[in-house]
C-alpha cells in the first residue's frame, strides 16, 4: 500500500455546491471596498494627520477587515498616497495647532 487515499466520489452534491455558492470575497478584490478604504483614508488624513492614521483605523472607518486593506496596498503610506492622488483637493488639513 502506498499510503495514498483513493477518492470514492461520495461527496454529496450539497457539499459540492456549497463551495461554488460562496458569496464572500476571500480572494477577489472588491472595487466597492477599495473605494470605501480610499475615502476612509482621505477622511482620516484630513481629520487627524498622517501620524495618527493607522491601517486598523482605516479598516474600521471603511467597515472592512485589515486584510482587505492589505490585499490592495502594502502599507499605510501606499493607501494614503493613492487617496491623496485620487482626491487631490480633499486632503487639506482642517486642524489648527
Amino acid at each position: 500500500m502506498t499510503g495514498k487515499v483513493k477518492s470514492t466520489g461520495s461527496m454529496s452534491k450539497a457539499k459540492a455546491t456549497h463551495h461554488t455558492e460562496h458569496r464572500g470575497n476571500r480572494y477577489v478584490r472588491c472595487e466597492a471596498a477599495r473605494q470605501a478604504v480610499l475615502e476612509a483614508a482621505d477622511d482620516l488624513l484630513a481629520e487627524f494627520g498622517f501620524a495618527a492614521v493607522t491601517i486598523e483605523g482605516i479598516a474600521a472607518r471603511a467597515r472592512v477587515g485589515k486584510q482587505t486593506v492589505y490585499r490592495w496596498w502594502l502599507s499605510k503610506t501606499d493607501v494614503l498616497m493613492e487617496a491623496f492622488l485620487r482626491y487631490p483637493g480633499a486632503c487639506f488639513f482642517t486642524r489648527t495647532w
